[in-house]
């Protein structure tokens, strides 16, 4: 099982991420979506070539379920999106796994920072999808979406990452109680 790490966690984060962000009202998906990535950062020392295979498992999984109707405009269209972005999401992982290593202490805020930084870059590219912004999975929320006029739906998306953070936090070190989410709290 710890051998396909690797491979598990990016492909339920990506399902989770997915169907999230599919009209079924199921946004709340999304502040969990994120804990089995950083459950595999955490568990596992990860070589180039898994986060390479890692990031087109999760471009793979999200891109087929999200942007399936490119299959019927093209299907070469299709293959070349789940690579472009598998290479996106290769460069984002390697990012988070170097600050892992290298600045263990500001882990969770550098994932967060390198996603929401990937979000942002992206929607200014050839390939701008606002449909992968994390914010946009809590359409279905009208408490939760009004914050989008005074944050914007990258501050949605920040939140979302946080409540992940936080809940990763919580499930992983539960048996130091609130201590440990609260020292997550304080910390962010």
């Amino acid at each position: 099982m710890k051998r396909y790490l690797n491979l598990l966690c990016p492909l339920l984060a990506a399902l989770l991420v997915a169907v999230a962000r599919l009209p079924l009202y199921m946004g709340f998906l999304s502040f969990m979506a994120y804990v089995p990535l950083l459950y595999m950062f955490e568990k596992q020392e990860l070589k180039n070539w898994q986060l390479l295979s890692a990031g087109l498992v999760y471009s793979a999984v999200s891109t087929l379920i999200l942007f399936y109707w490119f299959s019927i405009v093209t299907k070469p269209g299709l293959v070349g999106v789940i690579l472009l972005y598998g290479w996106y999401y290769f460069l984002v992982l390697y990012i988070i796994r170097r600050i892992w290593i290298r600045l263990p202490r500001f882990r969770y805020i550098g994932f967060i920072s390198v996603w929401l930084g990937f979000q942002y870059i992206q929607n200014f590219g050839e390939l701008r999808f606002a449909w992968f912004d994390t914010g946009y999975s809590l359409v279905d929320y009208n408490y939760l979406i009004q914050a989008a006029d005074l944050i914007g739906v990258f501050g949605l998306s920040a939140l979302v990452l946080i409540v992940n953070v936080l809940l990763y936090r919580g499930l992983i070190h539960r048996s130091e109680g609130w201590r440990s989410t609260r020292k997550a709290i304080a910390w962010l």
